[in-house]
């Protein structure tokens, strides 16, 4: 895919992608031109960026270009994770070109406990 026509989020996306994929995680982003099939809505009404499984868990992530995490999107991502075994819900915060400067909530890995 070619990012360079990308917005700062969908590169945000697009490298979180990368990062879980070569991680062996199972990946639906909500990523233009891209061959990933959409993350389902949650709560009815709110689609996350990133909804990644592997071996039973689960990966609910968000971009974002700035932190306000006080968001109601967020919330109901963060609610949705807890009420839920096995899932995990955190988020990302990038700069003008896509990459990483912050994260929020819990932390990525491949560990699943």
């Amino acid at each position: 895919m070619n990012t360079a026509s990308l917005s700062a989020h969908d590169k945000g996306i697009y490298y979180e992608v990368q990062d879980l994929e070569k991680r062996g995680w199972n990946v639906k982003a909500d990523l233009p031109l891209s061959d990933h099939s959409q993350p389902p809505l949650i709560a009815g009404k709110r689609r996350p960026d990133i909804i990644a499984t592997k071996r039973g868990g689960r990966r609910i992530v968000e971009i974002k270009t700035e932190l306000r995490l006080r968001s109601k999107q967020l919330k109901t991502f963060r609610r949705s994770a807890g009420q839920r075994a096995q899932v995990k819900f955190y988020g990302r915060v990038v700069n003008a070109v896509g990459q990483r400067i912050e994260s929020f909530g819990n932390p990525p890995g491949d560990t699943l406990g």
